[in-house]
């Protein structure tokens, strides 16, 4: 129980780290530098996301899911990329000091208002960089590899996570399984991603055969 204490304040202590380094070098300094700042680029993603790391680095949870909802009511919905960048600052909140019901609610409300690979792609790089590899497993097998099987992208990046864990047969069988449900004309990229993979984490000799 300790262990897992020590866990989640380790992932939390790492989150808040990552938000804040957005707000690296800001003469911003209170509550009211920030909303001031808000209100002069309210469609600015990297304001609202400062915000919100300002709430955290006070130990306001909450203060910064609000500023969140805030930001995601306030940015044109035209600025579909700064919107996602603000729903990504949400998941890794959600992801140290939420639960996993939260995070998968908060991420469920994304996809129903975004394209959904596309949230469903942060939520995997929120979960892999927090190295949550069963979630992450279920994400793409429930969701990505189910739903966008077509899209290299979401294949290439299950397949880096793979071998960057050491699991490299399931990589290889990954990389087949990609093969045959993806269009030929992306083949050869999905080859040349998973060849270097194999170079990097792998066997070399196989990686080169692979070209």
């Amino acid at each position: 129980l300790k262990r897992e204490k020590r866990r989640k304040k380790e992932e939390a202590e790492e989150a808040l780290k990552q938000i804040e380094m957005k707000n690296k070098g800001s003469s911003l300094e209170t509550e009211d530098d920030f909303e001031k700042e808000v209100a002069s680029k309210p469609d600015s993603s990297a304001s609202w996301v400062c915000f919100m790391a300002y709430w955290l680095g006070s130990g306001n949870v909450e203060k910064a899911r609000l500023t969140a909802k805030r930001a995601l009511d306030t940015i044109n919905y035209r600025l579909e990329e700064e919107k996602l960048n603000v729903w990504s600052a949400l998941f890794n909140l959600e992801n140290s000091f939420g639960t996993h019901e939260s995070l998968m609610k908060c991420c469920k409300e994304a996809a129903s208002v975004n394209d959904s690979k596309a949230v469903f792609i942060r939520l995997a790089a929120v979960l892999d960089k927090s190295q949550k590899y069963e979630d992450l497993d279920e994400v793409n097998n429930s969701v990505l590899l189910k739903k966008h099987k077509r899209s290299r992208k979401v294949w290439c990046n299950y397949g880096a996570s793979l071998a960057q864990q050491g699991k490299l047969d399931p990589m290889r069988d990954l990389f087949i399984k990609a093969l045959k449900s993806l269009p030929k004309h992306k083949h050869i990229r999905t080859i040349s991603h998973f060849a270097q993979l194999e170079y990097k984490f792998g066997d070399p000799n196989r990686g080169s055969t692979m070209f």
